[in-house]
């Protein structure tokens, strides 16, 4: 929990000091949430689990994990923080992420190189970021 929250205060301040120039409007925040009706706010749950919390992981994980990171081992030790460093560049919306989420994904993608089991990163991803969409639409519902 300690981390979860350090991590949110971090990633807060990295947006507002270096990445202060994107709009505010392309963060969700509460009122957008609470015009919606309830038809709309059931809709956007499932697509999002289903596009954000399995579809999306699941290709991303075969992208980066599966076709990268094996072509990336020419750089040997190098290449699962290499993979990481890539997979979030390519999250360029989330650019004030960048270094926590590349310290936190490094040792899922070394332990996804050395056992190469793309499985493992497809199951941690889709899990993270279900959990992730939970407690972002329930902060954002609830507040």
């Amino acid at each position: 929990m300690f981390v979860a929250i350090a991590g949110w205060e971090i990633n807060e301040f990295l947006r507002k000091i270096f990445f202060s120039w994107i709009p505010d409007w392309l963060y969700l925040n509460r009122n957008s949430v609470e015009q919606n009706t309830p038809a709309v706010e059931i809709t956007m749950a499932v697509l999002s689990v289903l596009l954000f919390g399995i579809i999306g992981p699941i290709a991303e994980e075969l992208c980066f994990c599966g076709y990268l990171l094996p072509r990336l081992s020419k750089f040997g030790k190098w290449a699962p923080l290499l993979n990481a460093v890539l997979f979030m560049l390519y999250h360029f919306w989330q650019l004030h992420l960048l270094v926590l989420s590349i310290i936190a994904l490094s040792p899922m993608v070394y332990i996804v190189w050395w056992k190469r089991n793309v499985y493992l990163s497809i199951i941690v991803h889709c899990a993270t970021n279900l959990i992730g969409n939970i407690i972002v639409g329930v902060i954002q519902r609830f507040g």
